[in-house]
């Protein structure tokens, strides 16, 4: 798009990406292009569901969710965490375009400190000076991530209805947390006893 046309052109156009691809590509290379736009959306939305079904099984077997999104079908999918996921989903378009942008915005810190998680376990682990390396230079890309979506005066931060929606799903999820873990103690206690 940069090579094609420049910021003012490209901001009055719909889809600058396509147009440009296009007039320089053809028709053949705007098939190229839907192709893999098709395939990045659909590997994302497996990604996705492959995940959060197995966060929501995982997290059905230590008791901190109904037992019943812990079930497994005969192919080692939890299927019920899958439809519990999948009608989420299904509920997001509903608010709007916006709305679900200030989930992206949200979710995407998230990614960052679990991509920070992530590398710090590996540097940790790490037999090599290669891989310590290599974790720390992903440690510190996360880290420049958070900060970017953080700071106020970063062109990335977090807008204002994003910062508020991540400030509620942390208070929802201390909440969370404590109920867990206070059912988590009364059950071990009487077993103690």
């Amino acid at each position: 798009t940069g090579l094609v046309y420049s910021p003012e052109e490209a901001s009055v156009l719909d889809w600058a990406l396509g147009t440009g691809v296009l007039s320089v590509l053809g028709r053949f290379g705007f098939f190229l292009l839907v192709i893999a736009l098709s395939a990045a959306v659909t590997s994302g939305i497996n990604g996705f569901m492959i995940s959060s079904s197995k966060l929501m099984g995982s997290i059905s077997n230590h008791r901190m969710v109904p037992k019943k999104y812990s079930y497994v079908n005969k192919n080692g999918v939890f299927k019920n965490a899958i439809l519990f996921a999948t009608v989420i989903s299904l509920i997001a378009p509903w608010f709007g375009r916006e709305v679900i942008l200030w989930i992206v915005d949200m979710s995407s810190l998230g990614a960052a400190i679990a991509y920070f998680y992530v590398c710090f376990i590996a540097f940790r682990l790490a037999k090599t000076v290669f891989r310590k390396i290599m974790s720390i230079l992903g440690v510190i890309a996360s880290l420049v991530t958070v900060a970017l979506l953080l700071v106020p005066s970063s062109p990335a931060a977090l807008g204002k209805e994003s910062r508020i929606a991540l400030i509620l799903w942390v208070v929802l999820g201390v909440i969370f947390y404590i109920k867990v873990v206070s059912a988590y103690r009364i059950e071990t206690s009487k077993y103690n006893l």
